[in-house]
Formats: structure tokens, sequence, C-alpha cells
């Protein structure tokens, strides 16, 4: 009986866990910060990122 309860009890903390989404923090130049949940690349010269809030932006990369 404990056994069961053990692998039931991993396995839902296993699924909380993967079900979660990353977050990834963008720091700016100018000392701005965005909490984002999709960052792309463009031509390795600029970057779109896609903001928690749903709002997608596009940054050019420069050095």
């Amino acid at each position: 009986m404990k056994k069961i309860v053990c692998i039931a009890l991993l396995t839902i903390v296993s699924i909380v866990v993967l079900a979660q989404e990353k977050i990834k923090i963008i720091y700016l130049k100018n000392g701005a910060n965005l909490s984002a949940s999709k960052v792309d690349s463009i031509d390795g010269n600029s970057i779109k990122v896609y903001t928690t809030d749903g709002n997608i932006f596009k940054y050019d990369r420069k050095r």
C-alpha cells in the first residue's frame, strides 16, 4: 500500500513540475527587463520576444 501511495505521489509531483511554463528574463541595455515566454532569433541580427502578457517585441542585436 505504501508503495502505491509513493508512486502516485511521485507521479502527481512530476506532472505538476513538468507542466510549468518556463519564463525567460531578457535584460535590455537601458536597464529594463522583460519576462518572456518565448524568444525567436530572426536572421541572426534580431530577436522576437513573446512576453508573458501577450505582447510581441522585435529588437535588433546591436553590439
